[in-house]
């Protein structure tokens, strides 16, 4: 098969859903397929006049930056070098190479792949790793799910949201590459008092309530070591106690997992919720949210402790009793690495995969 991928951004920043699609798309070159990763600069379509002129405007500038640097995820994910990867001005269906499937991977991008004339409706494929209400208006991403595209998404929980609307959707889990993340250092030797966290400028993260939880610790526990990792530059409000690293490549991550013993999960929404596996692979007891994308791996009290979202007093004190109670840490850490096992890429590959063989 030739696979086109449609992805709304560039692909020179990490970002969790877009390692979910360059895994698939090295497994299915390795399987002899050829795979093709179509960036598209202009990739909003619901935008009115004259709003959408002003993004055209400043996304141009953007196409051309792009020319002179990287726009490939050369410096956190390998791609496999067989891969294509395309930059295009929009994702228009003149500038997509004629391939047997096409799968939309955003909201933006759906609507786009929606009004390709030269491919069959069963062909067409929406990937679908979250409800995108943060980056769109909420009635524009609810209506993409009702256009004729052959649906894909990472969990149950997305498959009833599915099935509300009265469609129909396949489920297939993410994996986690075992190969990478992995436990280096035992965890009943460890310093309890090491705490890692994901930085991210979107407030459906909800970092700040992180950083405001670790220097809560901090101040009661002197001893309180903090590592955090983020795709953006050290952020200038950090206090200069916090160890920041920028676009650590997926073996510095494990070292940095390895080197906690505990992983704090703060997001409001997640599709899925990638870190929470990798940092239970390595070994980290998590204290995060409920909310559904991390409870598909955290399992209050068995693989991890869950407070409320938004709720950081709760956060705090599931965190700190961690820190204090090594037999709760090192149970919830050793549980949560015996069922994160259980999600393996060659799993979800082969659903994937048996998914798009069906249409063709």
């Amino acid at each position: 098969m030739k696979v086109c991928f449609l992805l709304p951004n560039t692909g020179n920043i990490p970002q969790g859903g877009y390692k979910v699609v360059y895994e698939y798309g090295n497994r299915l070159i390795t399987d002899g397929h050829t795979v093709y990763y179509v960036y598209g600069i202009i990739s909003r379509k619901d935008l009115k006049f004259p709003l959408s002129l002003a993004y055209k405007f400043f996304r141009l500038f953007r196409y051309i930056k792009y020319q002179f640097i990287s726009y490939k995820p050369d410096n956190w994910f390998y791609t496999d070098k067989k891969s294509f990867h395309i930059l295009t001005l929009s994702l228009h269906e003149k500038y997509i190479p004629k391939t047997d499937i096409v799968i939309a991977t955003s909201w933006s991008t759906a609507l786009w792949l929606n009004q390709y004339k030269t491919i069959v409706s069963d062909r067409k494929f929406y990937f679908i790793q979250g409800l995108e209400f943060w980056n769109g208006n909420e009635e524009i991403v609810k209506s993409t799910w009702k256009l004729s595209l052959k649906k894909i998404v990472i969990s149950d929980w997305l498959k009833d949201y599915a099935i509300q609307l009265k469609e129909k959707a396949d489920v297939v889990y993410n994996g986690f590459n075992q190969a990478v993340f992995y436990i280096e250092n035992p965890i009943n030797e460890r310093n309890p008092n090491t705490v890692i966290m994901m930085w991210h400028i979107s407030k459906n993260k909800c970092a700040q309530m992180g950083i405001n939880v670790l220097v809560k610790l901090k101040k009661e526990n002197p001893q309180i070591n903090a590592i955090i990792f983020g795709a953006t530059s050290r952020p200038s409000f950090l206090p200069s106690w916090m160890e920041y690293h920028s676009n650590p490549s997926p073996e510095t991550l494990r070292h940095l997992y390895n080197s906690a013993s505990i992983y704090m999960g703060t997001s409001a929404n997640e599709g899925w919720g990638l870190t929470v596996g990798e940092a239970m692979l390595c070994g980290c007891a998590v204290a995060c949210t409920n909310n559904k994308g991390y409870m598909i791996m955290a399992k209050h009290n068995q693989t991890a402790l869950l407070s409320d979202i938004n709720n950081e007093e709760q956060l705090y004190k599931n965190v700190k009793q961690l820190s204090e109670n090594s037999i709760v840490r090192n149970r919830i850490a050793e549980n949560g690495v015996k069922y994160i096992k259980y999600f393996t890429w060659d799993e979800s590959y082969q659903k994937f995969s048996n998914i798009l063989n069906n249409s063709i």
